[in-house]
């Protein structure tokens, strides 16, 4: 699973620290409400709150938000970075070079579920202010083609083993799939569900049969 990563000094959601400690608060404030996003909906959380479980005043919440939203874009700013420093080491395209694609698929999705499990109070939170700020939508719309395009490498490496055409385009509309079900799955509160993992399977079935590919042997076949 991902590692945290810091938001940077530039960010478009954070105010510039005036102090070197600033970043220390920064630091408690988001970690603060990833908390307890794991309880309640982003709505249902004060600044009050916010500011008491990081060890801080509101005055300096404000300092470094704007508002409530700009802190949730600076939370998921510091999550769209530690998952890129993720996907580049589960997607880098030499581990997968001589890996058929079948097994590939077979270990990275199930990672992408189980970061979609582990972070969706934030992933929550975000989509729901999403669907009327575009400001967010682009936020999310970045990462997944970040995505997108790394297992668009590993494909094109891998072109001997398809059966269609267009690979790209195919990875890129497989992926939107995969990553809408578990949005949704996140939005209605049913994603820990029993049937997730049954449900990993019909997705990595489907995305084998969309881009052509064979699927691993099973045991004893």
């Amino acid at each position: 699973m991902a590692t945290q990563a810091p938001v940077e000094r530039a960010s478009k959601w954070v105010n510039p620290a005036v102090q070197l400690r600033s970043q220390e608060t920064l630091a408690r404030i988001l970690d603060a409400t990833e908390r307890l996003l794991t309880e309640r909906s982003f709505q249902a959380i004060s600044v009050a709150e916010i500011a008491k479980a990081a060890g801080a005043s509101p005055p300096s919440l404000y300092a470094r938000f704007e508002n409530k939203q700009a802190l949730l874009g600076a939370l998921f700013e510091r999550h769209a970075a530690a998952q890129r420093l993720w996907i580049k080491q589960i997607l880098a395209a030499e581990v997968w070079r001589d890996v058929p694609l079948a097994a590939m698929l077979r270990q990275t999705l199930p990672a992408i579920v189980e970061v979609y499990r582990a972070k969706q109070g934030l992933i929550r939170a975000f989509l729901e202010q999403a669907a009327s700020d575009a400001r967010f939508r682009a936020e999310w719309q970045e990462l997944g083609k970040f995505l997108q395009d790394r297992a668009i490498e590993i494909v094109l490496d891998h072109r001997s083993e398809l059966s269609h055409d267009n690979p790209r385009r195919r990875v890129e509309l497989g992926l939107e799939v995969v990553i809408a079900t578990f949005a949704l799955r996140i939005v209605l509160h049913t994603i820990d569900d029993q049937d997730m993992n049954e449900l990993a399977e019909l997705l990595t079935q489907i995305m084998l049969r969309h881009l052509g590919v064979a699927d691993l042997p099973k045991a004893g076949a």
